[in-house]
């Protein structure tokens, strides 16, 4: 089962769900899959930039960056909304099947790593971001976090995960895949594995998924079995893209897809 993570540029409340279409500015694939009666699992990050054709918006909106598929979905009534345009676009310009998403805004997102009691991050390198915005959207201020293992309550973690001005957004996708298997090994610990329940009833109106009550379930008990060093994570990276400026004077990035199909095949455990 390929699972779509999707993070938006959204600063509503929680419980305030999502009160308008917008941009999935984090995009994950998860493949979870048995080898050989063996669950294991692979990540595919793609920078939020990629510049493609959109499924079903042919007469109306042909090529855009990938992370307005889902908003665009929303706004011309695709059918099945922003997760089918979403899905068909990527399956349209890599081959690969989405069956489900989840998407979080920013207050969802802490939310979820406060419940868990904070994270751990093993932070490869130190960040200092003079120009993070802050948490209204109005201002700035100065981010830093050093190198080495942290602990994260929700809003650092979020803060780490979105932070690119010191490089860029390839290596913002590897900082959110950090981010990710430090909740999975949180998640999954055995002081938490019995409050599962719990936290989900609490973030139940925080996260938008077509996930199945019933598949949710078989995905929680699955988890601890896939061995977490067998967790391979992809990404799309500026060795794939080849940069490009619009008509408009946006600079994206056109995919390289000679390049990215390996990846996706080793995604897929081909």
């Amino acid at each position: 089962m390929v699972i779509a993570l999707l993070g938006v540029d959204d600063r509503s409340k929680p419980e305030e769900g999502y009160t308008h279409p917008t941009r999935t500015d984090a995009i994950m694939l998860i493949n979870v899959r048995f080898d050989a009666g063996r669950p294991s699992a692979s990540l595919l990050s793609f920078p939020r930039d990629l510049y493609l054709p959109l499924a079903n918006l042919e007469n109306v909106h042909e090529q855009d960056r990938l992370n307005t598929a889902f908003m665009y979905g929303e706004i011309y009534d695709v059918p099945g909304g922003g997760p089918a345009e979403f899905k068909s676009t990527v399956e349209l310009n890599f081959g690969i099947r989405v069956d489900r998403y989840v998407m979080v805004n920013f207050g969802a997102f802490v939310k979820a790593v406060d419940a868990l009691g904070g994270i751990d991050v093993d932070v490869p390198d130190a960040i200092y971001d003079p120009d993070f915005p802050d948490d209204v959207g109005s201002g700035s201020f100065t981010l830093e976090i050093p190198a080495g293992l942290q602990h994260m309550d929700g809003k650092t973690a979020l803060h780490y995960a979105r932070t690119r001005h010191q490089d860029d957004d390839y290596h913002r996708v590897k900082r959110q895949q950090l981010v990710l298997l430090a909740i999975r090994d949180k998640l999954f610990s055995p002081e938490v594995i019995p409050q599962i329940p719990a936290l989900l009833d609490s973030m139940r109106d925080s996260v938008q998924t077509d996930l199945s009550a019933s598949e949710i379930a078989a995905l929680l008990c699955l988890g601890p079995q896939i061995d977490r060093a067998s967790i391979v994570a992809h990404s799309i990276d500026g060795t794939m893209v080849i940069p490009w400026t619009t008509p408009t004077g946006g600079r994206v990035s056109i995919p390289n897809r000679e390049v990215i199909a390996p990846l996706v095949e080793e995604f897929n455990g081909e």
